[in-house]
Formats: C-alpha cells, structure tokens, sequence
C-alpha cells in the first residue's frame, strides 16, 4: 500500500515538472519588462572645454571693443574767430577791413590715433569787408573791397580718460593753421594774395545727444600772422559731429 502512494507521489512530481520550467523563465522575462528603460530624449549636459569657453569670452570682449572705439567723424562747424586786425595795400589808408554777418564756418574730419589722441584736418574760410568814397567828376562813389580768408586746418585733440563722462568728454587741441588771404583787384587797389601759418589753442567738450550724433561746443585762441595782417583772436565755436 505505502509503495502504491509512493509510486503515485513520483508519477505527480515526474508530471510538475515541464509546469516548473515554463514558469521559472516567465519570471525573468518578466523581471527584464519591468525594469526602466533608458530615456534616450534627456538632454545631457557637456561641460565645455576651458580652452573653448576662453575663445568664447575673448570674441565677445573684442567685439563689445570694437563697438565702443572711435570712430573717423566728420564735423560741421562756425566760430565767432576774426583777424585783430587785417592789413592789405589800399589806395585809401584810412579804410579797415570789419567782418560780415558770416561766422568764420568750417568743415573737419576728425580720426582716432588712439583711444585719447585724435587728428583733426579741415578748412575754414571767412569773408571780411572794407568800404571807402572815391571822388569821381564831382561824384561821391561809394566803393567795397572783399577779403577772402582761407584756412587749412592741421591739428589734434585729447581727451584723457579720466575726465569723460556717459554724455561729455571734455579735451584740449592744437593746430597750425596755414592761411592765405585773397583780394580782388577794385579801388582800392591791385588783388593780392598773402600767406601765413598761425597756430591756435583750444578747449571743449563733445556732447553725446544721441548714439550717432555729438555737439562740440569749445573756446579757441588764435597766434600768428599773415605777412602784416596780425591773425590772433579769441573765439567761441560750436559744430556738430558724426560718424562715417
């Protein structure tokens, strides 16, 4: 009897077994399906090179440079500037030469040499006016004479950094100024042409009124003459700056 139950125990076991098999890699599989696959979408992070990031901030440094250094400008400009005295052959001595309604006007290109030293080269001209009475067949004939004064302007400007500002930039400037005065022939006598090389000296202020444009507002003092004529004076000058 006790071998009959024994014979059927092996018999159910014998049975089991191909059941037990199947279930044991189900499981596995199982286990490997519920494991997190990875998300291959998520951004991942390299730290950039050192030598890279360098390059990088030293482009952008140049850049911010060379977006805030000088640029060549070009300026319109008058001054109140007139001779001392203007001194030219004349058949009638009494007669002086007096300014006309004209400011002295002028027009400059002004180029950075460095971030504080610019050069400055322009022209400048004015007209000035003698008048006097001739006698002429019992007649009073009332006669005027122009006087044309000519002007290269060679010169430059500073401005230390320690004195600009957001909106000014005040500086100091010198220049020689190489003149000629041209008259016609009338009257008063034969046209001449007389040359001479003052110098003037001069301080200001640019004014930044918006991002292109700038006013230069300054005082000047001229020396010098033109053969006899004395050339020195005192001025104010205004003038409007641009870049180009």
């Amino acid at each position: 009897m006790k071998l009959r139950i024994l014979l059927i125990l092996a018999s159910l076991f014998l049975s089991a077994l191909p059941y037990l098999a199947d279930a044991a890699p189900k499981s596995a599989k199982n286990g490997q399906e519920t494991a997190q696959p990875l998300d291959d979408t998520q951004d991942i992070t390299i730290p950039m090179a050192s030598h890279e990031l360098q390059a990088e901030v030293q482009a952008e440094q140049a850049q911010r440079e060379r977006a805030n250094a000088p640029k060549t400008q070009v300026q319109l400009g008058a001054s109140s500037w007139k001779p001392g005295s203007l001194v030219l052959p004349s058949r009638f001595p009494t007669t002086s030469f007096t300014t006309t309604d004209l400011p002295t006007l002028s027009i400059s290109l002004f180029s950075p040499l460095s971030s504080i030293w610019t050069a400055e080269v322009g022209v400048s001209f004015m007209t000035m006016r003698r008048e006097g009475t001739i006698s002429s067949s019992g007649l009073n004939i009332r006669q005027e004479q122009n006087a044309y004064v000519n002007t290269v302007r060679l010169g430059g400007m500073y401005a230390p950094w320690s004195l600009w500002g957001d909106k000014v930039r005040p500086y100091a400037s010198a220049a020689i100024l190489p003149t000629m005065v041209v008259t016609r022939s009338s009257s008063f006598g034969e046209g001449v042409s007389e040359m001479g090389v003052p110098m003037e000296l001069g301080a200001g202020a640019l004014i930044k009124v918006s991002q292109p444009i700038s006013v230069d507002l300054g005082i000047s003092q001229t020396f010098g003459k033109v053969q006899d004529s004395d050339m020195s004076g005192f001025a104010v000058r205004a003038g409007v700056r641009v870049p180009i």
